[in-house]
């Protein structure tokens, strides 16, 4: 008498490959565009693990697609991260493949946190001196502030740019011609950051 036996079927190991060429583009403060190529067919990847690290912390994004490009949020500012990528397997064969070269990249400065007014003094003489305090919180530099300044009976403030030094402690004599010391102003102080990615 016959007997019928069914052997399971294997499905065959399916080489994933190894991510190629990942470059990071559009870099901003608190994200970067990351870009690769596959040697293997898409068709056999699910999806991809993207990591990334800096200092002693290190995470893991991973999302469903075939499409070799991710858009890595959340960093921070002006801080260098090594970032490399695994592709994941399709259902059924949820193997990973071998992870990309790992590449280095430092996100973009941002813009710093407000300054402190310490002391404002008008002179007679057409001056107005102020004294303030550096922005507790900011990226790589402070580079320049900007003093706007209005008179209470104007819409509109008018700015002055200078350049910042590394002192905690800033201090600038406001020295213009339509100044009237009979008249109120008001004065606001706006630090700034230039952009490593950019020219502004």
């Amino acid at each position: 008498e016959a007997t019928t036996t069914f052997l399971p079927v294997e499905e065959p190991e399916v080489e994933l490959g190894q991510p190629q060429n990942l470059t990071a583009t559009n870099i901003t403060a608190t994200s970067m565009q990351l870009a690769w190529a596959m040697t293997t067919s898409y068709n056999d990847i699910r999806g991809y693990r993207v990591f990334y690290k800096h200092n002693s912390y290190e995470d893991i994004k991973t999302f469903d697609g075939q499409k070799p490009l991710f858009v890595l949020s959340g960093l921070v500012p002006y801080t260098q991260y090594k970032v490399w990528v695994v592709p994941v397997g399709v259902a059924g064969n949820a193997a990973t493949g071998e992870a990309s070269e790992n590449i280095l990249q430092t996100t973009d400065t941002a813009e710093p946190s407000a300054p402190f007014i310490t002391n404002v003094t008008c002179y007679e003489t057409q001056k107005i001196y102020i004294e303030w305090k550096r922005p507790k919180t900011f990226y790589k530099t402070v580079d320049y502030y900007y003093i706007y300044y209005k008179s209470g009976e104007e819409s509109i403030y008018r700015d002055v740019q200078i350049q910042a030094n590394a002192d905690d402690d800033q201090r600038f004599f406001l020295e213009k011609d339509n100044l009237d010391v009979m008249k109120n102003y008001c004065l606001k102080i706006c630090a700034g950051t230039k952009s490593t990615k950019s020219n502004q």
